[in-house]
């Protein structure tokens, strides 16, 4: 793929490329079917049949396959469909890098995408996921995913989905563990559902800018452990959305949470109630309450934690000065020390 003038002006001044163009051949007379006896055989019986791997855009493989065979898909840089509906396989990965494929059918016995399967197929829009159970790291990263439907998926791996820049709606129905960076950068996701989930990782939704323009109340009731900044700057450039409506305002969490991290939700600047604890539009609570993490048995006691940390932040300073202002020597040293105990 080439960038075009505007990708390529992004990539200077922006140090990265914005869109680009892929540039994929087209000819129908490269397509073939390939039947695989014995596992471990398919680069041969590839090479028998199309010479060169460069050669074959539409491929349907038949018979049994293993994890050998599936490296050898990103040999064919051209490949643009690969039809697995009748291979015996219980799970699909090699296809990294290949930035034509536009068009995979799996076999209902696939279960599992392999680490990197389709990291970086940008022509990939869409594909059937019914029977995943689990999704491993960078499965999808930077890929061209425009939506995912996961029915029986209960793990989303690290980085699954970092970066799928064209990702506007997630569904998942039966997940309970949502790893670190799985949807980071994913700055077009409009739609999530999520309601058994229970583990989100760090920076999970991070940098999904316009995610709380069309979600205004974030239901965690369900989640114990939250990972630092999850969804932080998840709203950051956008307080309002196209029609002039509020974005993300409030979030719901559960009695089970413990442990609030590091800026969790900073940059959600519409945020006005978590935990049922209401703040002012204007104040940058999001970021005061969890510069550092707090822990607490229950999510009521979160307001305990706000005082504290005004009490340390505004009040003894003012008390320390007022009383030690009319105080010379030993005796305004003596009051400094206690107070700083």
């Amino acid at each position: 793929y080439l960038p075009n003038a505007t990708a390529f002006k992004n990539y200077v001044n922006h140090e990265k490329w914005g869109n680009f163009v892929i540039k994929c051949p087209i000819d129908s007379t490269n397509t073939f079917t390939i039947h695989v006896d014995q596992p471990g055989t398919l680069a041969y019986r590839i090479l028998e049949t199309a010479e060169q791997w460069s050669n074959v855009f539409e491929l349907t493989i038949t018979g049994t396959l293993n994890n050998e065979d599936m490296a050898y898909f990103s040999y064919m840089k051209y490949l643009q469909k690969l039809d697995l509906s009748g291979a015996n396989i219980s799970n699909i990965g090699g296809c990294m890098g290949l930035s034509c494929l536009s068009e995979i059918i799996l076999p209902s016995t696939v279960t599992s995408i392999d680490e990197y399967a389709f990291y970086m197929c940008q022509s990939l829009t869409e594909i059937d996921m019914s029977n995943i159970t689990t999704i491993k790291k960078d499965a999808f990263c930077e890929s061209g995913l425009t939506s995912v439907y996961l029915p029986k998926a209960t793990t989303v791996g690290n980085y699954a989905f970092q970066r799928c820049t064209k990702l506007t709606d997630v569904t998942l129905p039966v997940a309970t563990t949502i790893g670190d960076y799985a949807f980071f950068d994913c700055y077009n996701l409009f739609y999530l559902t999520m309601p058994l989930v229970t583990t989100i990782g760090d920076y999970a939704f991070s940098y999904s800018y316009y995610m709380s323009w069309k979600i205004k109340e974030l239901d965690l009731s369900n989640v114990t452990s939250l990972g630092k900044r999850a969804f932080g700057d998840s709203g950051t450039s956008y307080e309002y959305d196209e029609e002039g409506n509020m974005t993300l305002e409030k979030v719901i969490l559960s009695d089970k949470l413990e442990i609030l991290p590091y800026e969790c939700f900073a940059g959600c600047k519409a945020l006005k109630e978590m935990g049922g604890i209401y703040f002012d539009t204007d104040m940058e609570v999001t970021k005061d309450i969890s510069n550092r993490g707090y822990k607490f048995n229950k999510i009521s006691s979160l307001k305990r934690h706000i005082y504290l940390s005004l009490l340390f932040t505004y009040l003894i300073p003012f008390m320390t000065w007022v009383l030690a202002r009319n105080r010379t020597g030993k005796q305004r040293t003596c009051l400094l020390r206690l107070l700083c105990l």
